[in-house]
């Protein structure tokens, strides 16, 4: 498994690297000022959730298209060990496919709690996405695992036990032998324990892989992981 997790590292890094050639602090992304638009005006709910799905696609959080276009998963930074044991991969929708991009935060809770938080700026909104935007590479078979819990989380809920721990979804998957890898570390996810704080931490730790030590300045980290 260590080296079918080196591939997919690999992939994942190979990926990040084309996606961001930017500061994304200094060069705003167009899906994030759309996004901050549409939170501050008629507050469209669907229209925030289509530019965050542009913005997923871009970081690579996608089944559908070639690896060569960022598909089947191939910025996902957690990964089942059912995908990674996957050789032949498909997003196209049918009998035949075999990779799904699981939102691990279903799109409209992210869009729902962008609307209720009122962001002041860009930065703010960008950060807030880079820590709350989770997603997992899934074989197709294993959504049967969020019947009934497809399109929602606990883990943005102040009052329940999932609150900021989003792998707390995947808890039938995980009782039923099932693992998550984050391919960057190579370890395998907890979803007791693992919070949205860790996902930042994992996050910054990339974008220092791909992009250098201090192209986030320190600050932003720091307000990140708050």
């Amino acid at each position: 498994m260590e080296i079918a997790v080196e591939k997919e590292r690999a992939q994942l890094l190979d990926h990040w690297k084309q996606a961001i050639q930017k500061n994304w602090f200094v060069d705003e992304v167009a899906e994030v000022r759309k996004i901050l638009a549409a939170s501050k005006g008629a507050k469209n709910q669907r229209s925030i959730g289509e530019s965050l799905r542009y913005f997923h696609d871009r970081l690579g959080f996608k089944a559908k298209d070639t690896l060569d276009e960022g598909g089947l998963c191939k910025g996902a930074i957690f990964r089942t060990q059912t995908f990674i044991a996957t050789t032949q991969r498909s997003g196209a929708r049918g009998p035949g496919k075999t990779a799904h991009i699981e939102h691990t935060v279903p799109i409209n809770n992210l869009a729902t709690a962008i609307i209720n938080s009122q962001f002041p700026d860009y930065r703010d909104l960008l950060i807030w996405l880079l820590k709350h935007s989770v997603t997992t590479a899934f074989h197709e078979d294993e959504k049967k695992y969020l019947e009934g819990r497809e399109n929602e989380t606990d883990a943005l809920n102040l009052a329940l036990v999932e609150y900021q721990k989003p792998f707390m979804r995947y808890q039938k998957l995980v009782k039923d032998g099932g693992v998550v890898w984050n391919v960057l570390d190579g370890t395998k996810i907890d979803p007791l324990t693992f919070t949205f704080k860790d996902h930042f931490g994992v996050v910054i730790k990339l974008l220092e892989k791909v992009r250098g030590q201090r192209w986030l300045p320190y600050a932003i980290s720091v307000r990140g992981r708050a």
